[in-house]
Formats: structure tokens, sequence, C-alpha cells
């Protein structure tokens, strides 16, 4: 930790002194000297002086510079040891084999963490998470998509483009509806991937996007089907799924579903 802050000590010392060399060589190395308990502290400070300092992060330079960057941090995190979750040795324990394999299939392996990547992202970018220039539709699915490929769980991002597309994205026109499917897809995705699943208000965040759009029945139909499957005693989830049914035409087999549920609505 000492070392740590002592190389981000230097770092600032080197640019008051306007040597760039040398403050991006102590940046780099206070990096690599983090301590995992310290390690987003050090990617903030690391992300703020290449954002501030890195050619290659300019106002105008491709996304792909900043892919590179993030997938970096991504491998210089994943090489950090990592202490082994209690239920992984509880399962390897297990003598009964039948008994272990019941166990490891109910305790499905954690997705990807989308934490770091996102914290990054809004170091750069603020809380949208969104580079401020994305104002082609092909500039933000190929950014976007690039993200969700490294990690596929990744809602908050989602949930991020839908409500920007929503609000009314000023240079998409002609291709909106293609645009807000899009949107609506990754969002639904990357809520399926997430392990373990999200909360449920973040279910119902996504249900109150979903019922502002048309041409998504397929997308809804999924999302519902899941949803009520994760938490079948939402009330929030089955009055979304109400208010949608009214326009669809199957409010009475909504209403009896959610009774079996014990759940009224309408």
């Amino acid at each position: 930790m000492d070392t740590m802050f002592g190389l981000i000590n230097l770092s600032l010392a080197k640019l008051l002194h306007n040597d760039h060399i040398e403050a991006h060589v102590a940046i780099d190395r206070a990096l690599k000297a983090a301590p995992p308990q310290y390690i987003k502290h050090c990617l903030s400070e690391h992300a703020v002086f290449l954002l501030n300092h890195e050619p290659k992060l300019r106002k105008d330079a491709p996304v792909s510079e900043k892919l590179k960057i993030l997938n970096d941090y991504l491998n210089d995190v994943q090489a950090l040891p990592v202490c082994e979750p209690l239920s992984r040795r509880f399962i390897d324990n297990i003598e009964k084999p039948k008994v272990q394999q019941l166990i490891s299939s109910i305790l499905s392996p954690v997705s990807s963490d989308f934490s770091l990547v996102n914290f990054v992202l809004e170091v750069w970018h603020g809380p949208s998470l969104l580079p401020p220039k994305s104002n082609q539709p092909k500039e933000l699915v190929d950014f976007v998509e690039a993200i969700l490929e490294m990690v596929p769980s990744n809602y908050p991002l989602a949930l991020s483009v839908c409500k920007l597309l929503c609000r009314g994205y000023s240079s998409i026109n002609v291709t909106s509806d293609s645009v807000l499917y899009w949107a609506c897809s990754i969002l639904v995705n990357a809520i399926f991937h997430a392990i373990p699943v999200p909360p449920e208000l973040v279910w119902v965040e996504a249900a109150g996007i979903l019922s502002g759009i048309s041409g998504i029945e397929f997308i809804s139909d999924r999302f519902y089907k899941k949803a009520l499957s994760a938490y079948p005693f939402s009330m929030k989830l089955w009055s979304c799924y109400y208010n949608l049914s009214k326009s669809r035409g199957y409010v009475s087999t909504v209403i009896q579903k959610a009774r079996e549920r014990g759940i009224e609505v309408g």
C-alpha cells in the first residue's frame, strides 16, 4: 500500500514538473503495486491520468484505443490472487459424488464482474458510462457491443443506453426503430446473463423501459417469462405485465396467473 501511494505521489510530482513520461512510468508502477483492496482507487488515478495526458485518449480518439485499455485493466485485475469462496470449498469437501454434483449445479458460477469496467467508464464519461460523442448509431452500437463482449452481464450499461435512446437521441431518425429494438434486446440479454440474478428493482426498471416501446413483443414475452420466474411474487412486475397485457389482448390470462401466486392485479 505504501509503495502504491508513494508512486502515485511521485507521478503527481513529475506532472508538476511537466515530465509526462516519468509520470506515466510512475503511475504504471503504482497500478502494478496496488494491493487488491486498493485496486479501484489506483485504477481511478490511472484512468484519470490517461484521460488527461495520454494522446491515444483524446476526444477524437478511436473507440478501439479505450477498449484496449479496458482489456488491459481487466487482465491486470484477473491476475490478482482471488479468495476462494467458502461455498466452493464446501462443494469440494463433499464425499458423495451425486450430492456434490447436485450442489454444484445449484451454486452456479458467478458471471463476470462488470463493476470494474463501469468504474473506469464513469471516470472517463460520467454517470452515463457512454462517450459524449457517440452521436451516430454505428458508433454507439460498436462501442456498446464491444463492452458487452468483455462483460455480457453489464446491464447497467444497457440500461443507460436504453434511457439515452428513450429520451430522444438527436441523431437517430430513420433507424430509430431498429436501434431501439437492438437496445431492448441487449438489455434483456444482459440481465439474463447476470449471475446471481439481478435485484428486483433492475427487472422493474427494465419493464418500465420495455413498456414504452412498440414493436418488441417477442423481447417483452421473453423478458416477462424470465422475470416472473425469478420473482414470482413481485407485485410491481405483475402490475407491469398486467398493463402490457391490456394492449396485447390477454388480460384474463395474466390475471389468472397472478392469482395462482396469490396476487391480485387490475
